[in-house]
């Protein structure tokens, strides 16, 4: 039955559907509520079955009115945060993270917090490893003398120095030992080091322990000493991938069937500081794009720290930026930040694998996959060229290429029957046409063709409809790639693995169709 959906505003807002139970089963946005909200009824037909699912369960509908369609975003990731529907992408972490706080009291301690919990003060991280995140901890306690214990020092002094201070682990905030402003530079060195800036601080110990050895403080100088090596421990942990001293996060995305792997790699002050991994689960057939957008606000938008910069694998809507402001959200095109962003995107795909128990596949395949726009996984290519002089012994060659390596096995070749005179772009489509009477050489997933815009453009009416969104042009020239109904051309990089496994099978097809023609010529010319 369907739910009452009279006066809906026309407004931007935020929708939730409710089954029969009362329980919340989805959670939407919509720059006009009216319109959204009632779509899914009067297009019922249209819909993927999982969204006819979920309609047929759809028993209430209540909605929240905002001013902006970037408020609306935000209102929604919130809620779907809150109530986990279970038709909404949610994310789901691998591990539970851990943070590292510097606490909001007069004077700071540092300490670890897990998984959601959190605590008044600056965090760091988050950390995959609770072990990881402990130990860093335990060397900034031996490299800066912080307090560890919990006494309330509002009220001061607070009882006798502990240990820690007779030990030299802690200058005693307590008894005022030590005043707030010392200590917060104490406090500003751990900061800086937590963001990977360990070079002042290392600076300023060798030139205190450089001073006691020439005034003969040796145990002074001993300590400055161990302190420093407890230092380069931190740094040793933390990878330089960059000259440039920047806070970045480099985001994979390896999009499967069912469900999706979001792999952030972390970069603080140009170190890299952990790799987090995040499993989506998709159940309304959520396009790539949207499970980047709903992870983007989820795991950004309330984050207790945020870089400067957000590197993608491809572009993210205008609301997701201005949600975000001012992180940047940026796709990168060449360079250290692109070869850093397809690391990360290696590192999803390693994990989805590794989670799905599947055998890895070549990353330019998932690259082809959203370049191309395809329906799904290029794991059979097939490339056509055509080999002639003049219109005399024409023939027609195709290679097959699967998961990214070429099989002989399932090659064809074709003598050109109707076509006569040099005209090889209408020959290029007796052989498409001829492909598609064959249906047990098996289904394409993407078709490749040795040219430019007019072979595309004569191929295209001859193919069977769900081969017309699996079909691109490769021009020699400037190794331009073209796509029906588009009229500018795509450029990858040459360097990109998904050009070169193209450049590869296109390859292959030329050298097998002049073999086809030099043989064919041979036999003609021998009677």
């Amino acid at each position: 039955m369907q739910p009452n959906l009279k006066n809906i505003p026309s407004d931007p807002g935020v929708y939730q559907f409710f089954n029969a139970a009362g329980d919340i089963i989805y959670i939407g946005k919509a720059k006009n509520l009216n319109n959204r909200v009632r779509s899914y009824w009067n297009n019922f037909d249209e819909l993927e079955p999982a969204k006819q699912d979920m309609i047929r369960r759809a028993a209430r509908v209540e909605y929240i009115v905002v001013n902006t369609e970037t408020e609306a975003l935000l209102l929604e990731a919130g809620l779907i945060k809150k109530h986990a529907p279970p038709y909404n992408i949610v994310l789901r972490d691998d591990k539970d993270w851990t943070y590292i706080v510097i606490t909001g009291e007069p004077f700071p301690r540092i300490v670890t917090v897990h998984g959601n919990r959190r605590i008044k003060g600056d965090h760091f991280g988050p950390y995959t490893s609770a072990a990881a995140a402990k130990t860093v901890v335990r060397l900034l306690h031996q490299i800066l003398p912080l307090r560890t214990c919990k006494r309330d020092l509002s009220k001061l002094p607070n009882g006798l120095v502990c240990m820690q201070y007779h030990l030299g682990r802690c200058l005693g905030p307590c008894e005022k030992k030590i005043g707030i402003e010392a200590y917060m530079k104490l406090i500003q060195n751990a900061r800086d080091v937590l963001k990977g800036d360990t070079k002042p601080l290392i600076r300023e110990m060798l030139r205190d322990m450089n001073a006691a050895a020439r005034t003969e403080h040796f145990e002074k100088a001993a300590l400055l000493r161990n302190r420093m090596r407890a230092l380069e421990r931190i740094s040793e942990r933390q990878q330089v991938v960059s000259a440039i001293e920047r806070n970045q996060d480099f985001i994979g995305l390896a999009y499967g069937e069912k469900e999706t792997v979001l792999t952030v790699m972390q970069i603080r002050n140009g170190r890299m500081l952990d790799t987090l991994h995040y499993v989506v689960q998709h159940k309304l057939d959520e396009t790539e794009h949207e499970v980047l957008e709903q992870f983007l606000i989820q795991h950004y938008a309330h984050a207790p720290s945020r870089p400067a910069y957000v590197l993608l694998p491809f572009s993210a809507s205008a609301d997701a930026s201005k949600a975000l402001a001012p992180v940047v959200l940026a796709v990168p095109k060449r360079g250290r930040n692109k070869r850093l962003r397809d690391l990360a995107q290696k590192n999803a795909w390693v994990h989805y694998h590794k989670k799905t128990s599947t055998k890895p596949l070549p990353p330019a395949l998932y690259v082809l996959k959203h370049v191309l726009s395809l329906p799904a996984l290029p794991r059979r290519i097939e490339a056509y060229d055509i080999s002639n002089i003049g219109g005399s012994y024409a023939v027609g060659a195709m290679v097959v290429a699967l998961d990214g390596s070429l099989a002989p096995a399932h090659y064809r070749k074709f003598k050109i029957r109707t076509i006569h005179g040099s005209d090889d772009v209408r020959m290029m489509r007796e052989m498409l046409q001829r492909r598609t009477g064959h249906p047990k050489w098996g289904e394409p997933d993407l078709l490749v063709l040795d040219g430019g815009k007019p072979q595309l453009s004569m191929v295209f009416p001859v193919l069977p409809k769900r081969w017309q969104t699996k079909i691109v042009a490769l021009a020699k020239r400037e190794e331009e790639l073209f796509l029906p109904g588009r009229s500018a051309s795509i450029r990858l990089d040459t360097q990109d693995a998904a050009l070169l496994l193209l450049r590869k099978i296109r390859d292959a097809v030329h050298n097998q169709a002049i073999r086809y023609y030099r043989k064919v010529h041979r036999k003609e010319w021998k009677k």
